[in-house]
């Protein structure tokens, strides 16, 4: 059995166990997560957290901030568990504790059915290891989708804000309790650290270093189209020479269009390199590698019979922690919007910029004003932008209302790091259909001040 009377509204779970933890984003469901690795790892437990956007970095000082003090049973993967238990399989441990943080960051990058398949191999591999798992997403998750995903887990631990606090609950999976869960059904108080992202420090790539882009002309910018324009000219290419299938081919260019790379093919008339993808900028070569590993590492779940966790040269080059965004749907930019703001919510400080379009959207999306009002109690600085319109509690914010073209088709989520580099993000879309739109989402630095230098300049008086 694992103890869990300190983190978790039931007092043991069995081994085997995989839970779906659910919450509005205005709560610290991350933090429940860590703390129950931590708390694992104190118990002399292994500890796994799979996180699709924190580095092994970022995850140990969550942990650290949380409680937890040694991290030598800790592995940190971005998607290949198994890898990961293997790593532990040397270490002296008989009982580890699974996190996958989180299922809606995964959604930005993965269509549902691959998360689904992920999902079903993480219960697979915990109940194999006898271990107990975590699989974190927000309230906001689609009801069907929800429902399938529970019926994956043995039980739901249910977040939500009540009439006199944060309160929480574990509920059975769609088919009931299922292995060594009993069910509290019942709400009770959480504890306050749920309700208070910044309670403890954010989970954030602090140190993060970032390749530099090349040259990314901004001068005499003239709008947020431009920026747009230039970063997408700047993009990279991927050739593969004498390719394999195109089942594989087409499996590249999917994994890889979110960092504005475009896959191509060429034949030569020699054997060699035969499947092998070289990396380019223009006439620049910047990385090369086997297309076998890298059709193997685009995968979430690696073969279990792979060697090393390492990248191959072409992902590591091309992951610069920028992305594209191509005919983007609603829902699709919400996600996008969300990762950004998590971390001026989680970092307490700093300025956010936010353009709806039209400023009556704050209360449209479900979620979306009463995260826009946590982060306004906090030391953040948040300016809205969009068409005039109304928005509740105006006082709380910074609005820049006009009817210009640029406000009424742009979407754009920029938070400047409360002053670390490690916490800045950005999103810059602009509609190009209805509800469809283009445009990039980055964590680089430079591009970050980039985009609020625009914002500041263009839009200086509220």
């Amino acid at each position: 059995m694992y103890e869990t009377r300190d983190v978790l509204p039931v007092d043991e779970l069995r081994g085997g166990a995989q839970l779906l933890g659910v919450g509005p984003p205005t709560l610290d469901l991350q933090a429940v997560g860590y703390r129950l690795l931590a708390d694992g790892l104190d118990r002399g437990e292994g500890a796994v957290a799979v996180s699709v956007d924190r580095s092994a970095e970022a995850v140990g000082a969550a942990l650290r901030n949380r409680g937890a003090g040694s991290l030598e049973r800790l592995a940190v993967v971005d998607a290949g568990v198994s890898g990961a238990l293997r790593v532990l399989d040397g270490a002296p441990v008989d009982r580890v504790r699974l996190l996958f943080d989180s299922l809606s960051s995964m959604a930005v990058y993965a269509d549902f059915d691959r998360i689904f398949q992920f999902v079903h191999q993480l219960g697979v591999q915990t109940g194999d290891a006898d271990g107990l798992g975590l699989s974190l997403t927000t309230a906001g998750t689609e009801a069907g989708r929800l429902d399938r995903l529970r019926s994956l887990t043995d039980g739901t631990l249910e977040l939500r804000e009540g009439a006199e606090g944060v309160e929480w609950r574990l509920a059975g999976g769609a088919g009931g309790p299922g292995r060594g869960v009993e069910a509290t059904g019942e709400w009770s108080s959480a504890p306050e650290y749920v309700a208070d992202p910044g309670a403890a420090p954010a989970v954030v790539d602090d140190g993060a270093t970032v390749e530099s882009q090349g040259e990314l002309s901004t001068d005499d910018l003239s709008s947020l189209h431009d920026l747009i324009e230039r970063v997408e000219a700047m993009g990279y290419t991927l050739t593969v020479c004498n390719p394999g299938s195109e089942s594989e081919l087409d499996l590249l260019a999917d994994r890889l269009e979110q960092y504005g790379v475009e896959v191509r093919t060429v034949e030569l008339s020699t054997e060699t390199p035969t499947g092998t993808a070289i990396l380019h900028r223009g006439e620049e070569p910047l990385a090369m590698s086997p297309a076998g590993e890298l059709y193997d590492a685009v995968q979430f779940e690696a073969p279990q019979e792979a060697e090393s966790a390492a990248k191959p040269a072409v992902l590591e080059r091309a992951h610069r922690r920028q992305y594209t965004v191509d005919n983007g749907g609603k829902l699709r930019m919400v996600r996008i919007s969300r990762l950004v703001e998590r971390r001026a919510l989680d970092v307490g400080r700093g300025t956010l910029h936010a353009g709806f379009q039209r400023l009556g959207r704050v209360d449209d999306e479900l979620g979306t004003q009463e995260l826009y009002e946590r982060i306004a109690g906090t030391d953040v600085d948040v300016h809205m932008y969009g068409r005039p319109g109304e928005v509740p509690n105006e006082e709380w914010y910074t609005v820049h209302a006009g009817e210009t073209p640029e406000l009424a088709e742009s979407w754009f989520v920029v938070f400047d790091g409360g002053g670390r580099e490690g916490t800045m993000g950005a999103l810059v879309s602009e509609e190009t259909d209805p509800e469809e739109y283009s445009g990039f989402w980055t964590y680089k630095p430079d591009l970050v001040r980039t985009v609020e230098d625009y914002l500041s300049t263009a839009y200086s008086a509220a």
